[in-house]
């Protein structure tokens, strides 16, 4: 196994980080089915940085907010979403 699951969501999809990269390579960020796939194979972003910058812009522009009254993060309407975002960012939201 050459990646490390990092975080899922309710669906069976799965993010994680590839790490047989060269040294100094940053590490793909990739979704898995654990349903249907044993290794990942869809990149998602081209680093982890990259995702936990896509992750703080969200938290910026208001797209990904903690409800008040639940305390649980938020999304703007999932249709909205890919609009201001793309297919690729709005599926690692």
């Amino acid at each position: 196994m050459s990646w490390i699951a990092l975080c899922g969501n309710p669906s069976p999809e799965r993010l994680a980080c590839e790490c047989a990269v060269p040294t100094g390579a940053p590490s793909p960020a990739i979704y898995f089915d654990p349903e249907g796939n044993d290794e990942p194979q869809r990149p998602k972003a081209p680093s982890l940085g990259e995702v936990i910058h896509i992750w703080l812009d969200a938290l910026n522009d208001g797209t990904w907010h903690i409800d008040p009254n639940t305390g649980d993060f938020a999304l703007v309407d999932p249709t909205e979403l890919l609009q201001a975002k793309g297919p690729d960012d709005a599926d690692l939201l």
